[in-house]
């Protein structure tokens, strides 16, 4: 991997000007169970992400949710409360879910993301983590 950046700082710095944006797809997998995160979008900003994506949740269909998640003084992006559909029926989620989740490490070709699904309600989190391939 080409022009490898370890740091939050370097990665604000250098790559994630506020000026320019930068588009990722791919899929996260979730740390436990088969089900993944589909990244149709996902455009990376300086102080923010802004994404389209599809959950899987094993026998509950397919989520999909998009919305903006901003970066905090910790560098770790979280939105507000989402409210995902189910793409096939159109039901909304009525408990509503919170992304959070770090850049731990990017590349002039893909980015690599650990983070958190909280779904509220059944007060559950998820960790999740993948590679996304630049677009």
């Amino acid at each position: 991997m080409k022009d490898t950046v370890e740091t939050d700082q370097a990665i604000a710095d250098a790559a994630l000007c506020p000026t320019t944006s930068t588009l990722y797809s791919g899929d996260l997998e979730y740390d436990t169970g088969s089900d993944v995160i589909i990244v149709r979008s996902m455009i990376v900003h300086a102080d923010k992400v802004a994404f389209d994506l599809t959950t899987t949740w094993q026998d509950l269909g397919r989520w999909r949710v998009n919305d903006v998640a901003n970066r905090t003084e910790d560098g770790e992006f979280v939105t507000g409360v989402l409210f995902s559909r189910h793409e096939t029926t159109g039901q909304p989620d009525a408990k509503g879910c919170q992304l959070k989740f770090r850049i731990v490490r990017l590349s002039s070709d893909e980015i690599e993301l650990r983070g958190m699904w909280c779904q509220f309600g059944a007060n559950q989190f998820y960790p999740f983590s993948g590679i996304l391939e630049r677009v």
